[in-house]
């Protein structure tokens, strides 16, 4: 799969800085000690991000800026955490029209707790996405594996009770929709794909989804929503 630039790579220079004091401006701002200027800086470097509020996300919105500009996905997963690669995942799938849910906790029929770290709705697609910050380049085959393999059951599980769930997702009068089991990772070289799932290195997010009802590769789950499929808008 060929990589293609992200949506929101404006090629925008920062005055009198390079990818280098652009980490450390990104560290000073997760440690809430940036000045008045270095603030200008990111927000002059993020201002014209399309579909999306600067003031809402700054941190998270300079950081998909810097990976934009070439700098190391690992670098800045370093700095802004865990927590920092779900919500930075969430924002590049908000630049491409998809409505997010992150965290989302739910029983499954048998009562046991689940998590799913980002559900991404377009109608009549769903993403169900585990997050994965591994460290190495090219995670093991039996990672990789692993991984595919608890995402899909997982996936199965949350389609189970998706109908139940509804009320407080952008899905409410969805007839029915087609379930994607995904990893996206923080760093590869390539999508891999695993019986019907794909682990997807954050760089190939966006040609990845822009053709993944066509990609044969993947196995989706079908949803019909049991409580208001009759409502078709």
């Amino acid at each position: 799969m060929d990589e293609e630039k992200p949506p929101w790579s404006l090629d925008v220079p920062l005055p009198g800085s390079n990818l280098s004091s652009s980490l450390r401006l990104l560290q000073k701002a997760v440690s809430d000690s940036l000045t008045a200027d270095e603030w200008q800086i990111i927000r002059n470097a993020i201002a014209d991000l399309p579909g999306l509020d600067p003031s809402e996300h700054p941190i998270y919105s300079f950081a998909a800026y810097l990976i934009s500009k070439g700098e190391d996905a690992q670098k800045v997963f370093s700095i802004i955490g865990w927590g920092g690669f779900e919500k930075l995942v969430s924002l590049i799938l908000g630049f491409l029209d998809f409505k997010t849910k992150v965290n989302l906790r739910f029983k499954t029929l048998l009562g046991n707790r689940r998590e799913i770290d980002i559900l991404a709705f377009r109608r009549p697609v769903i993403l169900s996405i585990d997050c994965k910050n591994w460290l190495q380049q090219n995670p093991s085959t039996s990672g990789l594996v692993h991984a595919s393999e608890t995402q899909y059951e997982r996936t199965l599980e949350l389609a189970d009770v998706l109908s139940d769930l509804t009320y407080f997702l952008p899905i409410t009068h969805w007839p029915t929709a087609r379930i994607y089991p995904i990893v996206i990772s923080a760093k590869g070289e390539q999508v891999i794909y695993h019986k019907g799932t794909a682990v997807v290195p954050v760089r190939f997010i966006k040609p990845f989804v822009s053709n993944i009802q066509a990609d044969d590769q993947l196995h989706p789950i079908s949803w019909q929503n049991i409580i208001n499929y009759e409502f078709e808008f």
